[in-house]
């Protein structure tokens, strides 16, 4: 999934982002230090590498804590991988409560 980043050119496999492309694009009217934005790009990248490199099943970003993704990556939790997950979905019945 290749997402417009204001024309940025990947640097040694990884994308560089331009900040003010992104600064133009947000929504929040709250200034983000550099700090926090860094975090929050570190911490998705872990969930994403966790999720589709090591294969394994994460619920939610909102509901993933860095605490947790750390531990799975230094191998303190147990990881449950993808292939392992069986998904079950069953019908929905109208006036069934």
């Amino acid at each position: 999934m290749e997402r417009n980043m204001g024309n940025a050119q990947p640097v040694n496999g990884l994308t560089a982002v331009n900040v003010q492309y992104l600064g133009s694009k947000m929504s929040s009217k709250r200034e983000v230090s550099d700090y926090q934005f860094l975090t929050h790009i570190l911490y998705t990248q872990i969930y994403r590498f966790l999720q589709t490199e090591c294969r394994c099943f994460l619920d939610k970003i909102e509901v993933m804590t860095i605490f947790h993704l750390r531990d799975l990556a230094n191998k303190r939790r147990r990881k449950i991988y993808c292939e392992n997950v069986k998904v079950y979905q069953a019908p929905q019945y109208k006036g069934l409560n």
